[in-house]
């Protein structure tokens, strides 16, 4: 994993731009990009369909999801969640198994992100030609968290500016659901003209 050493100063963790290489910035340019997309088809979706509730839901939860991890991106909280997890563990007498919490952690974001995805396939079985490549996208998002979360960092390429296989995981789940945003406004558009 890349410590990010504008953000963790000392063992501690300080607000500041968590990702400043041009894979990070372009990964936050990508979900923000994802983040509008996926806005503008909820909300031309609030307008051409209000029928369907779970439809609309769904696209304005990814949009605030996506704005969610670009914020997370810079920022990267998950090193605070570390350093407290780590200074917990010490306070509390129980560092020697914090391996085993790790774990337990990462077990956790797995099966609540399995049971997610489940249920999101199941309820928007009916628009899956609209959100399918979404519902794709966010599972290989989720594949990408948790193994983020297990701390599992495989290089797959060795060049000056270091490709992680966590990066194209992210980059792709990311142009999924951008490009299934875009490709229901471009449809709506063409519907409605």
């Amino acid at each position: 994993m890349t410590y990010n050493l504008g953000i963790i100063v000392n063992g501690h963790w300080r607000l500041g731009i968590g990702d400043p290489t041009i894979i990070g910035w372009l990964i936050t340019a990508l979900y923000l990009t994802s983040t509008i997309l996926c806005g503008i088809y909820a909300w031309r979706s609030d307008r051409t369909s209000p029928v369907n509730h779970q439809h609309r839901i769904f696209w304005w939860a990814l949009s605030v999801f996506l704005l969610l991890m670009a914020f997370n991106k810079q920022l990267d909280l998950q090193s605070w969640l570390m350093l407290v997890g780590r200074k917990m563990a010490s306070t509390q007498g129980w560092y020697s198994q914090r391996k085993i919490v790790k774990l337990w952690f990462a077990w956790g974001i797995a099966a609540f992100s399995l049971i997610l995805i489940t249920w999101l396939g199941w309820s928007l079985r009916l628009a899956l030609k609209n959100c399918g490549l979404a519902i794709f996208g966010l599972i290989l998002l989720f594949t990408f968290i948790v193994i983020r979360a297990g701390s599992f960092h495989l290089k797959i390429f060795n060049w000056d500016q270091k490709v992680y296989i966590h990066n194209i995981l992210e980059i792709s789940s990311i142009l999924c659901i951008g490009t299934s945003a875009l490709i229901n406004i471009l449809r709506d558009k063409k519907q409605t003209t």
